[in-house]
């Protein structure tokens, strides 16, 4: 099992995208994806320009939100997070957060 990701977003935490991950369930389910956006999820990890929001319906995910530049729109990177380390479960563009995700990081300003 290998990672195509492994980074830490801007807590410190540990995430790892593992490569059946982006190749069966996130290019699977939008081909579109398979050209450029594996640098734009590491970005989202790495550099939330809309910050980590906490899932409404499992309080072990994350998720994360890049602007896609030249869209009005984000990358959404949701991570399921056992202690301190956390797996990409699914990643794809979405035009806000989800209702009831909570802000738990500020999006980053550099």
């Amino acid at each position: 099992m290998g990672y195509l990701i492994e980074c830490q977003d801007p807590r410190g935490l540990n995430v790892v995208l593992v490569a059946e991950v982006w190749r069966d369930k996130i290019v699977g389910s939008r081909p579109r994806m398979a050209n450029g956006w594996l640098d734009r999820l590491e970005r989202a990890i790495r550099r939330p320009s809309y910050g980590i929001y906490g899932s409404a319906h499992h309080p072990k995910r994350a998720c994360y939100y890049l602007r896609i530049e030249g869209e009005n729109r984000y990358l959404k990177v949701v991570v399921d997070f056992r202690g301190s380390r956390g797996k990409v479960i699914s990643a794809f563009p979405c035009d806000s957060m989800s209702p009831g995700e909570k802000l738990i990081w500020p999006e980053s300003k550099d």
